[in-house]
């Protein structure tokens, strides 16, 4: 018994002894001889600050180019986007045949390189997730256009920017 506490002893005397020399080494090493690697850069930011309130809110592509105030370009963005997205999204014929009526609040933000991302369903009144899926999907082919939005400005400079659209359906 004796005999194998002195063996476990002496071994982690040794094992120590290693640690240490290792860590002794590492503590005299200069970093003015370039033995050490820079340190790496910061990870970059995993969230960004999304605005609602703008200076000036995002265009529908096409809108932005126009001539005439920022207030028409924003009336002919929001008409065009509202017309777009309609289309896009369309009455399936399976929320036809089930009767499904109601709105969906699409949100999405508009980036500053113009395009849409975080998309999702902030309400449904429509009892069912197939009209939420007709107006994902339109909200989502946005990012098909030939040319991408104007982004919102704040201060002068592109933000992301926050979106609600409400997709009305309603049978005749």
């Amino acid at each position: 018994m004796i005999a194998l506490f002195l063996a476990l002893f002496c071994a982690a005397s040794l094992i120590n002894a290693q640690d240490t020399t290792v860590v002794d080494k590492k503590v005299n090493e200069s970093p003015s001889r370039g033995n050490y690697p820079p340190p790496p850069p910061p990870p970059p930011p995993s969230s960004y600050e999304i605005f609602e309130f703008v200076e000036e809110f995002p265009l529908f592509p096409g809108c932005g180019e126009l001539e005439g105030s920022y207030e028409e370009k924003k009336e002919c963005s929001d008409n065009q986007m509202r017309k777009y997205l309609m289309q896009k999204a369309g009455y399936p014929k399976k929320a036809i045949k089930a009767g499904m009526e109601g709105v969906v609040y699409m949100r999405f933000v508009i980036m500053p390189d113009g395009t849409v991302d975080r998309i999702e369903c902030a309400k449904n009144t429509t009892g069912g997730d197939i009209l939420v899926k007709a107006a994902r999907e339109a909200v989502e082919s946005m990012n098909s256009l030939e040319k991408r939005w104007t982004p919102g400005k704040l201060k002068g400079k592109a933000v992301p920017v926050r979106i609600m659209m409400p997709f009305t359906f309603k049978l005749r």
